[in-house]
């Protein structure tokens, strides 16, 4: 057997397994343990070990799957799995194993087949957890490990890490679905029966392709990657939930975040949402002529200008291409669409939309700092509400006046002070009149309205208090010389109003109250009255003739 085994290094042996009393705790029994399942991560592999009496249960008939496996533990699963004497060993001059120790002839075996060594003080450590990247050591040495036919791909282990190498590219270990390795995380007795098993016998081994593929495609999923496609899923989102990915790479249309050999494609205009993702199997064994025997003749084949051959198979939900590089046999990677695209310029993310609750009988916005809160006569500010306030640099109607009307929220009072510039290199001369409104302004003004036209005249053309925008800090009303100022209709047919109707949106403005819209907005016509929204949004609502309401009628929250 020395012959099939070599030498463990020192720093590979120092950090290998954990003592414990076999003698007192196992016992050949039933290995029907309590404490496992079909269901249980190894139950298989497990079995299979425990058939042969490889490993075995305590005395209280479980199995402990979740416990760290031990450098002593390992050394005698080892040794029993490699059918090995331990008859007439060397004594191995260990500190902490003495000859009278109970599993001192298990220790002397696998030190002196050269599975392991002592520590740089000359220790076993018999208590020691064996870390996952020990775990491939050992086996690598036991089973004199040859590289596979899989090319490992994690993005916590260097590619040269022999050990990993030789147990991942045999299909002994596959990783973590989040595609990392966790070198250093200690190996527990469920998973060290999985890396066992798989070693002794091919039955155990994961598939890089799985033969159900098709079927996993159909909810999304690739066994082998940790994320499905979902395209209401935002990149910052994925982001918070999977890590950085190690790679982003940029494209005309949006960008891919490599996670190891899964890669997730993202659109990218706002909100970012995923749109497709691959998986590189770096499998040599999927050839092009084998794969229709593991799903069936693909629905067609497509050649991609001498660069790629495609295998695709369409399903109810998705695409699935399995890619292969023009003129070679082995499967580059496999690209999985949906069917049904969700264009990004209808998604929003769910905090953009209104949080209302009731109070005192009215719909209440609870995220008033919403730029894109939707303030109307059926979605109202708190009462207390102010806003973050400062004053645009811009030319108002009452001069250097302070006051109130004069502020706005900084993003949106930034974003005024460019396009009055604009407005200005293009020969309009405009002014703005009305900013900020507190509520308590807001409610003096519209009793004078009521008083003056009646309550049903007065919610025509005042806003109720706490439906008005002014309150918000994100809407302007803005006037001109060529109506002596005032805020009328004809303002919308001057030369200010319609380059403001025409050119706002590029500066993150809508014309809020449009003309014919009135069934709508509940408003007339209000040519002077902008509201800030944010050029990404402003743009949608301006080029698709709508208002804000109709925008967030328009749009699928995710």
């Amino acid at each position: 057997m020395k012959e099939l085994v070599r030498k463990i290094g020192m720093v590979v042996a120092a950090s290998c397994f954990v003592f414990s009393p076999w003698s007192s705790y196992f016992v050949e029994a039933d290995t029907q343990y309590n404490d496992l399942s079909e269901d249980v991560t190894g139950y298989e592999e497990i079995q299979y070990l425990s058939n042969k009496t490889i490993i075995k249960g305590y005395l209280d008939g479980s199995f402990r799957p979740g416990d760290d496996v031990t450098r002593m533990e390992a050394a005698i699963m080892l040794t029993r799995a490699l059918d090995l004497s331990t008859k007439n060993r060397p004594d191995p001059n260990l500190k902490d194993i003495s000859k009278d120790h109970p599993h001192y002839k298990y220790v002397a075996t696998v030190v002196d087949e050269g599975i392991y060594q002592g520590t740089p003080s000359n220790r076993f450590l018999p208590s020691e957890s064996i870390k996952r990247i020990d775990m491939a050591a050992v086996l690598t040495r036991a089973y004199n490990l040859e590289g596979g036919p899989i090319t490992p791909d994690f993005r916590d282990v260097a590619d040269d890490r022999q050990y990993m190498t030789k147990v991942v590219s045999n299909g002994i270990s596959v990783g973590f679905p989040n595609q990392t390795f966790r070198p250093d995380i200690a190996t527990t007795r469920a998973q060290f029966s999985i890396f066992l098993a798989r070693t002794m016998d091919d039955q155990f081994k994961n598939p890089t392709v799985s033969s159900n593929l098709l079927e996993n495609v159909e909810d999304g999923k690739i066994r082998n990657c940790f994320a499905s496609l979902n395209q209401e899923t935002t990149y910052e989102e994925f982001k918070e939930t999977h890590g950085s990915p190690e790679k982003r790479l940029d494209f005309d249309n949006g960008f891919s975040a490599e996670y190891g050999k899964c890669i997730y494609s993202f659109n990218g205009e706002r909100p970012q949402n995923m749109f497709k993702f691959m998986y590189f199997p770096k499998d040599e064994r999927l050839t092009k002529d084998k794969m229709p025997d593991r799903f069936g003749e693909p629905d067609r084949i497509n050649e991609q200008n001498e660069s790629t051959i495609e295998q695709i198979y369409e399903l109810e939900n998705y695409t699935v291409k399995l890619v292969y590089p023009y003129q070679e046999n082995v499967l580059h990677h496999i690209e999985v669409l949906p069917n049904d695209y969700l264009d990004p310029t209808w998604l929003l993310q769910s905090q953009y939309f209104n949080n209302i609750d009731q109070v005192n009988g009215k719909p209440v916005i609870q995220n008033p700092e919403n730029q894109l809160a939707l303030v109307n006569k059926n979605n109202y500010l708190p009462s207390s509400y102010l806003p973050e306030l400062v004053r645009p640099e811009v030319d108002f109607v009452f001069g250097n006046q302070k006051l109130n009307k004069a502020l706005m929220r900084p993003e949106a009072a930034n974003h005024l002070e460019v396009m009055f510039d604009a407005a200005g290199e293009d020969g309009i001369n405009i002014l703005a009149t009305s900013g900020y409104r507190s509520f308590e302004r807001q409610q003096t003004l519209f009793q004078q309205e009521v008083e003056e036209s009646g309550r049903e005249a007065a919610e025509e053309v005042v806003a109720i208090p706490g439906s008005s925008e002014h309150q918000s800090g994100l809407a302007m009303d803005i006037t001109s010389p060529s109506v002596d100022y005032h805020l009328v209709q004809r303002f919308g047919n001057t030369e200010a109003g319609k380059w403001l109707a025409e050119n706002a949106h590029q500066y993150g403005f809508i014309l809020r109250y449009p003309q014919g819209k009135k069934d709508v907005t509940g408003y007339q016509y209000e040519p002077w009255h902008f509201r800030y929204v944010g050029k990404e949004y402003a743009e949608i609502i301006h080029d698709n003739n709508l208002t804000l309401e109709q925008y967030f009628q328009s749009v699928t929250g995710i």
